[in-house]
């Protein structure tokens, strides 16, 4: 299963433009498909204590606690680890310095969802509708500064390998602050204008 959604994701892709940086897919392993959209050079695993990578020496292992402070501008709010999962990275910009030129001061969030709807949100981004929320009238998109909101089952639905793995899928974004207009506890929303 694996390698045919990504296939398809790499299909869509490779058709439409995307700005996201990063697809989350919990602990699943990557085989034999082609990742020329993809950017090696940000695939991260962020393990828990003790829990080793599956995907391969592409993946880089990292961790730490709280807030990081590393230098790496992510817009004005905390990055936490977002431990236990595997970043594939996609390629949105030719060069470092153009990507953190545009969204260095963009802080980043994520949204969870399901298998099904990742070639949907690749091919044509993030759906605005109204929520609880939001405004009368108003329409925007719910993200999370917190993976562990995002992963939960409401949110990114479980899905089964061939192999009997289960996974997840939350996308990690970066948001433009100007479009923040909503925070609540563990949720950031925009408004798409």
């Amino acid at each position: 299963m694996s390698p045919n959604f990504l296939r398809k994701v790499y299909n869509k892709y490779t058709q439409l433009k995307s700005t996201f940086k990063s697809i989350y897919l919990g602990d699943f392993v990557l085989e034999n498909i082609n990742q020329s959209f993809l950017n090696e050079r940000f695939n991260k695993f962020y393990p828990l204590p003790g829990q080793q990578s599956r995907m391969g020496e592409s993946f880089i292992a990292t961790s730490w606690d709280g807030p990081i402070d590393d230098g790496i501008k992510r817009g004005d709010r905390p990055y936490f680890c977002p431990k236990g999962w595997h970043r594939i990275a996609l390629t949105v910009a030719k060069k470092q310095n153009e990507f953190d030129e545009k969204y260095s001061d963009w802080p980043i969030a994520y949204h969870g969802t399901g298998d099904s709807l990742a070639l949907t949100i690749l091919g044509m981004g993030l759906k605005a509708g109204d929520g609880c929320f939001m405004k009368s009238g108003e329409i925007g998109v719910y993200l999370s500064p917190s993976i562990e909101y995002c992963a939960h089952p409401f949110y990114s639905k479980m899905f089964k390998l061939d192999d009997g793995t289960f996974c997840q899928m939350v996308f990690q974004v970066r948001v433009d602050p100007k479009l923040i207009s909503l925070e609540e506890q563990s949720t950031i929303g925009f408004i798409r204008r």
